[in-house]
């Protein structure tokens, strides 16, 4: 209710930050915010009642459910198993996205695919960029 709420009423890309983070949630969970402007693009790192903000750094910004700021501040229980592999993808998408950064969805996908990303309980990738209104969700069969 809350990402609908957000998406269907929030004036603009830092009332959205607002809401999803000041707003209590049921649960932990990790919020890929972007606005139209390419500058304008961070995680929320939310567990139901405390958040942490964390922006992309030199135009790049990877989550694999990875709480990196919370985590530090050992605010989040990293013992669930997607939790747990968090560390090794967010270290090769990263690495990925240092020596080019994709241009196409293509090769986003191409990234999202890697081996050393991609787990077998993915379902579907998604891949969007809002200046544009591109969308495109493809199921994953592994």
């Amino acid at each position: 209710m809350l990402i609908r709420h957000v998406l269907q009423y929030a004036r603009d890309y830092e009332q959205a930050i607002e809401w999803l983070s000041q707003t209590d949630i049921p649960c932990d969970c990790l919020l890929l915010v972007c606005g139209v402007n390419n500058e304008q693009m961070l995680v929320i790192e939310r567990t139901p009642k405390k958040y942490a903000l964390r922006p992309g750094v030199n135009g790049r910004l990877a989550v694999t459910n990875d709480y990196r700021i919370m985590k530090a501040k050992s605010e989040v229980d990293e013992t669930n198993v997607i939790a747990s592999t968090s560390c090794w993808r967010y270290r090769r998408i990263t690495s990925l996205l240092e020596r080019e950064i994709p241009m196409t969805a293509e090769q986003c996908f191409r990234y999202l695919s890697d081996e050393k990303v991609i787990m077998q309980i993915t379902e579907q990738q998604m891949v969007f960029q809002p200046a544009t209104d591109f969308l495109e969700v493809r199921k994953i069969s592994i």
